[in-house]
């Protein structure tokens, strides 16, 4: 099993509890993450293996009121540590924001293409199509893909909308090796 299939049952049940509390999840998350990524000695607490999950939540319960976290989510990441689950924090962060995120009926997704920069009207007229198949509000960025020489590709969650040049050549080739 990958990170995220151990991930997603953590981050549903934060999401309920903080849901339950009335607390919102995805920014406490957002919250503890910033804190994580602005501090190496922080990362090597977490993610290194060198310390136990005692000395682990020792730190996190001196940090917690300081980022300032709400105490279900001090309690939940202690127990994820106490678990010695601490290298799933940052999927379990993802998969809160993609759960609260779907709750609202949106999902966030990227159009590559071969530029530094994204067409507006392309973005726009992407969004559109997602949001109609997908039924839900999309958020598109933007990021270059140099592998791709012209067109773009979309993906949103599993879904893949690829209109680039070298999609269709690989469709192409793909139906030419069907018809031998």
């Amino acid at each position: 099993m990958n990170e995220v299939t151990h991930a997603l049952p953590w981050a549903r049940a934060y999401t309920e509890l903080a849901r339950e509390k009335g607390v919102e999840g995805k920014k406490e998350c957002e919250k503890l993450m910033a804190t994580i990524e602005s501090c190496e000695n922080l990362k090597v607490l977490l993610f290194s293996g060198l310390f136990n999950p005692g000395e682990q939540e020792q730190v996190l319960g001196i940090l917690g009121p300081k980022i300032p976290l709400k105490k279900v989510s001090i309690h939940f990441f202690s127990l994820l540590l106490r678990s010695k689950r601490a290298s799933l924090i940052p999927s379990i962060v993802l998969e809160v924001g993609r759960l609260e995120d779907s709750a609202r009926g949106l999902v966030r997704g990227a159009l590559s293409g071969p530029g530094p920069k994204g067409e507006p009207w392309v973005m726009e007229e992407m969004k559109k199509f997602l949001e109609k198949r997908l039924q839900k509000k999309v958020e598109l960025i933007y990021k270059q893909e140099t592998t791709l020489s012209a067109g773009h590709r979309a993906r949103v969650g599993h879904f893949v909308v690829d209109a680039s040049l070298e999609g269709q050549l690989e469709r192409f080739k793909s139906l030419t090796q069907r018809g031998n």
